[in-house]
Protein backbone atom coordinates (compact mmCIF):
# COMPACT_ATOMS: atom_id res chain seq x y z
CA UNK A 1 0.00 0.00 0.00
CA UNK A 2 1.39 3.43 -0.88
CA UNK A 3 1.84 5.23 2.25
CA UNK A 4 -0.41 7.93 2.81
CA UNK A 5 -3.10 6.17 1.42
CA UNK A 6 -3.95 3.67 4.22
CA UNK A 7 -7.69 3.77 4.75
CA UNK A 8 -9.24 5.92 7.66
CA UNK A 9 -9.94 4.25 10.70
CA UNK A 10 -14.05 3.97 10.73
CA UNK A 11 -14.94 5.84 14.20
CA UNK A 12 -18.18 4.44 14.64
CA UNK A 13 -15.77 1.17 15.61
CA UNK A 14 -13.77 3.07 18.29
CA UNK A 15 -13.98 2.63 21.65
CA UNK A 16 -15.62 5.35 23.07
CA UNK A 17 -13.29 8.36 24.99
CA UNK A 18 -14.61 9.67 28.47
CA UNK A 19 -15.07 13.43 27.93
CA UNK A 20 -12.57 15.19 29.59
CA UNK A 21 -13.48 17.31 32.40
CA UNK A 22 -11.85 20.33 30.50
CA UNK A 23 -12.85 23.91 29.76
CA UNK A 24 -13.81 24.56 25.66
CA UNK A 25 -11.11 26.74 24.29
CA UNK A 26 -11.45 30.02 24.50
CA UNK A 27 -8.99 31.68 22.33
CA UNK A 28 -8.27 35.55 21.11
CA UNK A 29 -6.22 35.66 18.08
CA UNK A 30 -4.42 39.13 17.14
CA UNK A 31 -2.89 39.70 13.57
CA UNK A 32 0.00 42.23 13.49
CA UNK A 33 0.23 44.10 10.07
CA UNK A 34 4.02 42.29 10.34
CA UNK A 35 2.11 38.79 10.25
CA UNK A 36 2.72 38.21 13.36
CA UNK A 37 -0.23 35.98 15.08
CA UNK A 38 -0.76 36.36 18.61
CA UNK A 39 -2.90 33.93 20.37
CA UNK A 40 -4.14 34.25 23.72
CA UNK A 41 -6.09 31.93 25.84
CA UNK A 42 -8.73 33.43 27.79
CA UNK A 43 -9.56 31.40 31.04
CA UNK A 44 -7.84 32.82 34.21
CA UNK A 45 -5.74 30.48 36.43
CA UNK A 46 -7.66 28.77 39.31
CA UNK A 47 -6.91 28.18 42.58
CA UNK A 48 -2.57 27.52 43.69
CA UNK A 49 -1.28 26.30 46.69
CA UNK A 50 1.55 28.58 48.68
CA UNK A 51 3.89 25.95 48.11
CA UNK A 52 3.81 21.61 47.46
CA UNK A 53 4.27 20.59 51.12
CA UNK A 54 1.31 23.28 51.35
CA UNK A 55 -0.79 21.38 48.71
CA UNK A 56 0.01 18.33 50.58
CA UNK A 57 -0.89 19.53 54.26
CA UNK A 58 -4.38 20.93 52.69
CA UNK A 59 -5.53 17.54 51.12
CA UNK A 60 -4.23 16.15 54.28
CA UNK A 61 -6.71 18.04 56.62
CA UNK A 62 -9.74 18.13 54.22
CA UNK A 63 -9.21 13.98 52.89
CA UNK A 64 -7.09 12.16 55.27
CA UNK A 65 -8.12 8.88 54.47
CA UNK A 66 -8.02 9.46 50.91
CA UNK A 67 -5.20 7.80 49.18
CA UNK A 68 -2.71 9.32 47.63
CA UNK A 69 -0.19 6.95 46.19
CA UNK A 70 -0.17 3.51 44.86
CA UNK A 71 2.32 1.19 43.81
CA UNK A 72 2.06 -2.18 42.72
CA UNK A 73 4.41 -4.71 45.10
CA UNK A 74 5.79 -6.99 42.84
CA UNK A 75 6.19 -9.70 45.50
CA UNK A 76 2.41 -9.77 46.04
CA UNK A 77 1.05 -8.28 42.44
CA UNK A 78 -1.48 -6.20 45.05
CA UNK A 79 -1.34 -2.24 45.07
CA UNK A 80 0.82 -0.86 47.87
CA UNK A 81 -1.23 2.67 49.25
CA UNK A 82 -0.55 5.55 51.22
CA UNK A 83 -3.49 7.58 52.72
CA UNK A 84 -3.36 11.96 52.44
CA UNK A 85 -3.24 12.17 55.94
CA UNK A 86 -0.44 9.29 56.80
CA UNK A 87 1.72 10.68 54.00
CA UNK A 88 1.60 14.22 55.51
CA UNK A 89 2.67 12.78 58.80
CA UNK A 90 5.42 10.52 57.21
CA UNK A 91 6.65 13.92 55.04
CA UNK A 92 6.98 15.61 58.86
CA UNK A 93 8.69 12.53 60.24
CA UNK A 94 11.13 12.94 57.06
CA UNK A 95 11.82 16.16 57.28
CA UNK A 96 12.40 16.11 60.37
CA UNK A 97 15.13 13.38 59.94
CA UNK A 98 16.23 15.51 57.11
CA UNK A 99 16.71 18.51 59.21
CA UNK A 100 19.00 16.79 61.94
CA UNK A 101 20.98 15.57 58.67
CA UNK A 102 21.97 19.17 57.58
CA UNK A 103 19.86 19.24 55.01
CA UNK A 104 18.45 22.60 53.88
CA UNK A 105 18.14 25.19 51.01
CA UNK A 106 22.03 25.16 50.19
CA UNK A 107 22.17 20.85 50.99
CA UNK A 108 20.33 19.15 48.84
CA UNK A 109 18.84 15.80 49.02
CA UNK A 110 19.82 13.67 45.50
CA UNK A 111 17.64 11.13 44.71
CA UNK A 112 19.14 8.14 42.34
CA UNK A 113 16.31 5.41 42.06
CA UNK A 114 12.94 5.65 40.25
CA UNK A 115 9.69 6.85 40.65
CA UNK A 116 8.40 5.02 44.49
CA UNK A 117 5.83 5.88 47.30
CA UNK A 118 9.54 6.48 49.02
CA UNK A 119 11.10 8.57 46.12
CA UNK A 120 7.72 10.89 46.47
CA UNK A 121 7.94 10.92 50.40
CA UNK A 122 11.67 11.92 50.34
CA UNK A 123 10.98 14.65 47.80
CA UNK A 124 8.24 16.50 49.51
CA UNK A 125 9.78 16.00 52.71
CA UNK A 126 12.87 17.49 51.32
CA UNK A 127 10.67 20.20 50.27
CA UNK A 128 9.06 20.90 53.12
CA UNK A 129 12.43 22.03 55.18
CA UNK A 130 13.54 23.89 51.89
CA UNK A 131 16.07 21.25 50.81
CA UNK A 132 15.84 21.03 47.13
CA UNK A 133 15.49 17.32 45.65
CA UNK A 134 17.48 16.75 43.26
CA UNK A 135 16.31 12.93 41.25
CA UNK A 136 18.85 11.92 38.69
CA UNK A 137 18.31 9.46 35.83
CA UNK A 138 18.73 6.24 37.42
CA UNK A 139 21.22 4.69 34.17
CA UNK A 140 23.38 7.32 35.29
CA UNK A 141 24.09 5.21 38.54
CA UNK A 142 23.25 1.43 37.01
CA UNK A 143 24.35 1.33 33.33
CA UNK A 144 27.37 3.45 33.66
CA UNK A 145 30.77 1.97 34.05
CA UNK A 146 32.52 5.22 34.42
CA UNK A 147 29.81 7.08 36.82
CA UNK A 148 31.18 10.51 35.08
CA UNK A 149 27.73 11.85 34.73
CA UNK A 150 26.15 10.85 37.91
CA UNK A 151 29.42 12.24 39.24
CA UNK A 152 29.08 15.34 37.75
CA UNK A 153 25.66 15.64 38.95
CA UNK A 154 26.66 15.15 42.43
CA UNK A 155 29.32 18.10 42.33
CA UNK A 156 26.57 20.28 40.34
CA UNK A 157 24.42 20.25 43.41
CA UNK A 158 26.31 19.11 46.30
CA UNK A 159 24.02 16.76 48.36
CA UNK A 160 23.91 16.43 51.95
CA UNK A 161 21.69 13.26 51.48
CA UNK A 162 21.88 10.68 49.38
CA UNK A 163 18.48 8.31 48.76
CA UNK A 164 18.70 5.10 46.98
CA UNK A 165 15.38 2.85 46.75
CA UNK A 166 17.94 -0.49 46.89
CA UNK A 167 21.29 -0.74 48.54
CA UNK A 168 22.08 -3.28 45.79
CA UNK A 169 21.59 -1.91 42.35
CA UNK A 170 23.37 1.24 43.19
CA UNK A 171 26.25 0.26 45.17
CA UNK A 172 28.87 0.69 42.54
CA UNK A 173 27.68 4.09 41.93
CA UNK A 174 27.55 5.06 45.60
CA UNK A 175 31.26 3.88 45.68
CA UNK A 176 32.49 5.66 42.73
CA UNK A 177 31.70 8.94 44.73
CA UNK A 178 34.49 8.29 47.32
CA UNK A 179 34.06 9.66 50.47
CA UNK A 180 31.12 11.72 49.60
CA UNK A 181 30.53 12.86 52.86
CA UNK A 182 26.65 12.35 52.37
CA UNK A 183 24.01 10.40 55.03
CA UNK A 184 22.86 7.48 52.69
CA UNK A 185 19.08 6.31 53.21
CA UNK A 186 17.80 3.39 51.72
CA UNK A 187 14.35 1.44 51.57
CA UNK A 188 15.85 -1.48 52.49
CA UNK A 189 18.31 -0.94 55.01
CA UNK A 190 21.03 -2.64 53.74
CA UNK A 191 24.48 -2.45 54.58
CA UNK A 192 24.57 -0.80 57.77
CA UNK A 193 23.24 2.35 55.73
CA UNK A 194 20.08 4.05 57.11
CA UNK A 195 16.88 2.51 56.56
CA UNK A 196 14.13 4.85 55.39
CA UNK A 197 11.39 3.75 57.47
CA UNK A 198 12.73 4.18 60.42
CA UNK A 199 13.04 7.84 59.48
CA UNK A 200 8.83 7.96 59.75
CA UNK A 201 9.33 7.38 63.81
CA UNK A 202 11.06 10.34 64.09
CA UNK A 203 9.43 12.53 66.51
CA UNK A 204 8.21 16.01 64.88
CA UNK A 205 9.30 19.52 66.32
CA UNK A 206 8.27 23.02 65.82
CA UNK A 207 11.40 23.18 63.29
CA UNK A 208 9.70 21.67 60.89
CA UNK A 209 7.08 24.20 60.69
CA UNK A 210 9.44 26.98 60.88
CA UNK A 211 11.47 26.05 57.80
CA UNK A 212 7.85 25.33 55.97
CA UNK A 213 7.04 28.94 56.72
CA UNK A 214 10.12 30.15 54.86
CA UNK A 215 9.50 28.77 51.61
CA UNK A 216 7.94 30.92 49.26
CA UNK A 217 7.65 31.65 45.16
CA UNK A 218 11.32 31.78 44.36
CA UNK A 219 12.42 28.76 46.98
CA UNK A 220 13.63 26.20 44.74
CA UNK A 221 11.97 22.81 44.75
CA UNK A 222 14.08 20.47 43.09
CA UNK A 223 16.67 20.49 40.20
CA UNK A 224 15.84 18.70 37.36
CA UNK A 225 18.83 17.89 35.08
CA UNK A 226 18.78 18.21 31.18
CA UNK A 227 19.48 15.34 29.06
CA UNK A 228 22.91 15.57 28.67
CA UNK A 229 22.67 14.56 25.13
CA UNK A 230 24.82 17.73 24.30
CA UNK A 231 27.10 17.37 27.21
CA UNK A 232 26.69 17.33 30.62
CA UNK A 233 23.56 17.28 32.30
CA UNK A 234 22.66 20.74 34.06
CA UNK A 235 20.81 21.25 36.94
CA UNK A 236 17.56 23.29 36.01
CA UNK A 237 16.44 24.92 39.28
CA UNK A 238 12.35 24.39 39.57
CA UNK A 239 11.04 27.30 41.95
CA UNK A 240 7.99 26.49 44.13
CA UNK A 241 6.71 29.03 42.09
CA UNK A 242 6.58 27.52 39.08
CA UNK A 243 4.93 24.24 39.99
CA UNK A 244 2.28 26.10 41.85
CA UNK A 245 1.23 28.20 38.56
CA UNK A 246 1.19 25.53 36.94
CA UNK A 247 -1.17 24.11 39.16
CA UNK A 248 -3.44 27.04 39.03
CA UNK A 249 -3.05 26.74 34.98
CA UNK A 250 -4.54 23.07 35.09
CA UNK A 251 -6.95 24.42 37.96
CA UNK A 252 -8.27 27.03 35.29
CA UNK A 253 -9.27 24.66 32.87
CA UNK A 254 -10.69 22.15 35.66
CA UNK A 255 -14.84 21.83 34.58
CA UNK A 256 -15.71 18.18 35.83
CA UNK A 257 -19.49 19.64 34.83
CA UNK A 258 -18.22 18.13 31.28
CA UNK A 259 -17.55 14.55 32.54
CA UNK A 260 -20.83 12.91 33.30
CA UNK A 261 -19.39 10.51 35.43
CA UNK A 262 -17.61 12.59 37.54
CA UNK A 263 -18.06 12.00 41.11
CA UNK A 264 -16.24 13.94 43.94
CA UNK A 265 -16.44 11.31 46.01
CA UNK A 266 -15.17 8.86 43.67
CA UNK A 267 -11.38 10.29 42.39
CA UNK A 268 -9.71 9.28 39.49
CA UNK A 269 -6.45 7.31 39.35
CA UNK A 270 -4.06 9.02 37.23
CA UNK A 271 -0.97 6.70 36.09
CA UNK A 272 2.21 8.73 36.22
CA UNK A 273 4.59 6.16 34.95
CA UNK A 274 4.92 2.35 36.22
CA UNK A 275 4.60 1.61 38.58
CA UNK A 276 3.38 4.71 40.28
CA UNK A 277 -0.36 5.12 40.80
CA UNK A 278 -1.18 8.66 42.35
CA UNK A 279 -4.83 8.62 43.37
CA UNK A 280 -6.15 12.86 43.65
CA UNK A 281 -2.45 13.57 42.47
CA UNK A 282 -1.20 16.10 44.88
CA UNK A 283 -0.96 18.64 42.63
CA UNK A 284 -4.36 18.51 41.02
CA UNK A 285 -6.80 17.54 43.36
Amino acid sequence: MTPGTEPMADTAKLPPFRPLGQKAPDIECIRKPDGAIYLTQRHKPGDRPRSIPHALQTRAGMHPDREWLKQRNPETDQWDAITYGDGWTGVQSIAQALLQMGAGPDAPVMILSGNSIETAMMMVAAMTIGAPAAPISVPYSTMSTDFEKLKHCFNAVQPKVLFAAQMKPFANALAALGEHGCTVITADGANGVVSYHTLKDTPITEAVSAAMDQLHDDTVGKYLFTSGSTGMPKPVPTTQGAMCSMIAGVEGLRDDARDPDYDPEQPDNFLDWLPYLTKTPLMLN
